[in-house]
């Protein structure tokens, strides 16, 4: 079962992730995969570094607003998957 991310929090090992690109890493789409750890996150599209912190201040600043119907911007896998098919459904 995956496990939505609803603030910053630290990981001490690698997860992968889906998150809400909030218009300022890929911009063309709405939904990225990527790996966390420690307080960052890392964007398996381009490898742009983002802090945890930083994302979930503009996700209450202005991504809820722009993205009403997404109840939380991160989801968390308990187990590795393909990004392609998982996350982006190719």
């Amino acid at each position: 079962m995956n496990r939505k991310l609803f603030a910053s929090e630290h990981f001490d090992y690698p997860k992968q992730v889906k998150f809400l690109d909030l218009g300022d890493v890929c911009g063309a789409e709405y939904w990225h995969g990527g790996i966390i750890i420690d307080d960052c996150m890392i964007c398996g599209c381009c490898g742009t570094v983002i802090s945890l912190e930083e994302y979930f201040s503009d996700w209450e600043e202005y991504g809820k607003k722009d993205f009403p119907n997404v109840e939380a911007p991160i989801e968390i896998y308990d187990y590795w998957v393909n990004i392609s098919c998982e996350i982006k459904g190719e």
